[in-house]
């Protein structure tokens, strides 16, 4: 499907860029307003749209990765306190668990998943 130009650039990149106050295509202005709004939701946070599904894709990864049982969270550089204790007492299986954990974030789950891989290469003990 051919992207309707102006001066050379997309329709949605302009939009982006100058935001709604520009004149549009007398098509879309012909859309319903529910189309209309779609449409410009969309192209306004595509980029953070995206994002989230490039999360969900990594999250269904870590829902995989098994964390081992002796693992010393107090051990893990950059780990907050309060996670490392949470994570200590509950002891989940995986990472996907851990990330369902009250109090603990992505920063925290990122570092365990690195955490996990070293100690698979015998950089730190687990």
């Amino acid at each position: 499907m051919e992207l309707n130009r102006s001066n050379g650039d997309t329709w949605g990149n302009i939009i982006r860029r100058m935001g709604q106050g520009i004149s549009l295509p007398q098509d879309f202005m012909d859309e319903t307003p529910q189309v209309r709004h779609e449409v410009l939701y969309r192209i306004a946070y595509q980029g953070y749209l995206e994002r989230e599904l490039r999360e969900v894709d990594r999250l269904k990864h870590v829902e995989k990765i098994r964390i081992p049982l002796n693992l010393d969270y107090l051990a893990i550089p950059g780990l907050r306190r309060e996670s490392a204790l949470k994570l200590t007492n509950i002891k989940p299986l995986t990472l996907g668990q851990a990330s369902r954990m009250s109090g603990v974030n992505p920063t925290d789950i990122s570092l365990l998943m690195v955490a996990i891989e070293a100690g698979r290469e015998g950089d730190l003990a687990v």
